[in-house]
C-alpha cells in the first residue's frame, strides 16, 4: 500500500529515491525511484516499507537493517546458510542451519563430530579392499608364444590356478611332462593358453609374486592405525 508525500509545485524535485526494506526482518533489499502520483502531479506515491534515508554501505558477513523506532539504518551480523550441530548429535546426523539473522546459537559445533574409530576403520577396510579387487581384476601380463595376455586374478581364477599348481608340482615330482590350460585375455577376448612344463613354471613364479605383492600391501595398509 502506498502513501502520498505532499510538496509545493514550485520545489518539486524531479525524482524522488525510495529504499525498500523486506516487511519481517526490516532488511535492506534494493533502492528505486517513486513515482508520481497520476492524480496530483504536486505529490510522489510512497510505497510501504520504504524510506527516503540513505543505508549505508554494505559490509561483509553483516546485513543492513531499518530501526523504525529511531528511524536509521543498523548492522546487525549476518550467519544465515552455515550449517551446525548440536553438542548432542551425531557424525552421520544431518546438520542444522542457521535461517536468522543475529549472532549463531551457543554451544553449537561448526564441524561434524567425529566418526568413531571403528567407523573409520570399516571405511578404510572397505576402501582397501576395493582396490584390492580393482587390482586383482586387472591381473598381470603374462608373455606366451610372442604374445601379451592379461591374467585375472579374480578369485575364481586363483581356485583354479593353485589347484592346477598342485597338480603340477606333483607331476613335476614324478618327472612326467604336464600340460595345463590357463584362461588370459588377448585383445578383450579370452583365450585358452595350453602351457606346458616350462611355461607353467615361469607362469607360476609371476603369478606368485604378483599375489604376494597385493596381500602384503593390503595387510601392511590394514595394520597402520591398529
Amino acid at each position: 500500500m502506498s502513501k502520498k508525500q505532499n510538496l509545493v509545485h514550485d520545489n518539486f524535485p524531479k525524482q524522488l529515491i525510495l529504499h525498500k526494506y523486506d516487511r519481517c526482518t526490516k532488511e535492506y533489499l534494493n533502492t528505486y525511484y517513486a513515482s508520481v502520483d497520476p492524480k496530483n502531479t504536486n505529490e510522489f506515491l510512497i510505497d510501504a516499507f520504504t524510506t527516503t534515508i540513505q543505508p549505508p554501505k554494505r559490509k561483509t558477513g553483516y546485513a543492513i537493517i531499518f530501526n523504525l523506532n529511531e528511524e536509521k539504518w543498523e548492522y546487525i551480523i549476518d550467519y544465515r546458510g552455515t550449517l551446525y550441530w548440536l553438542p548432542n548429535m551425531k557424525y552421520d546426523d544431518k546438520p542444522m542451519q542457521h535461517n536468522v539473522l543475529g549472532p549463531l546459537p551457543k554451544g553449537i559445533k561448526l564441524k561434524p563430530p567425529n566418526k568413531p574409530k571403528k567407523v573409520i576403520m570399516e571405511e578404510k577396510h572397505k576402501k582397501l579392499l576395493n582396490e584390492l579387487n580393482n587390482n586383482l581384476e586387472k591381473g598381470f601380463s603374462f608373455t606366451f608364444l610372442n604374445k601379451n595376455y592379461t591374467i585375472p586374478l579374480l578369485h575364481e581364477y586363483i581356485h583354479y590356478y593353485e589347484s592346477i599348481f598342485m597338480d603340477y608340482m606333483l607331476n613335476i615330482q614324478n618327472n612326467n611332462n604336464y600340460i595345463a590350460t590357463i584362461y588370459g585375455i588377448h585383445n578383450d577376448e579370452y583365450c585358452e593358453l595350453n602351457l606346458s612344463s616350462l611355461d607353467l613354471k615361469k607362469f607360476f613364479e609371476l603369478y606368485k609374486q604378483k599375489y604376494s605383492i597385493l596381500m602384503k600391501n593390503l595387510h601392511k595398509d590394514l595394520k597402520k592405525d591398529i
